[in-house]
């Protein structure tokens, strides 16, 4: 049996399964994208996975909208709110691959938290 503790991921492996899954590079599915190494490529790269982020961000928001009008949050369904946060950490992970921005990067935010 799976449990929360046992399904755990390093950042790392999700980070780099995020990037082996979704390739924004001539592997991926974008062939109307500029060259690869082009600073118009990049934008078109940021861009896109910035609407993602955005897209998920607003279905978590559509999930929670109804407690603003008196509704209980027993009716939030809670498979798609998962789906949903899944595609957020998928999406920033993305967005942090495209920027060559690493692992230690990320987690040193953590710690300037918990300072």
């Amino acid at each position: 049996m799976t449990t929360e503790r046992t399904a755990t991921y390093d950042l790392r492996d999700i980070l780099s399964r995020v990037l082996v899954a979704w390739p924004m590079d001539e592997r991926g599915p974008y062939p109307n994208f500029p060259p690869t190494g082009t600073d118009a490529r990049d934008a078109a790269v940021l861009g896109h996975i910035g609407l993602h982020i955005g897209k998920t961000a607003g279905k978590l928001q559509a999930l929670a909208e109804p407690l603003a009008h008196g509704k209980s949050a027993i009716g939030i369904d809670r498979q798609e709110a998962s789906r949903q946060i899944a595609y957020s950490i998928v999406n920033a992970l993305r967005f942090a691959g495209a920027l060559e921005i690493g692992v230690t990067d990320i987690l040193g935010h953590f710690a300037a938290w918990e300072a």
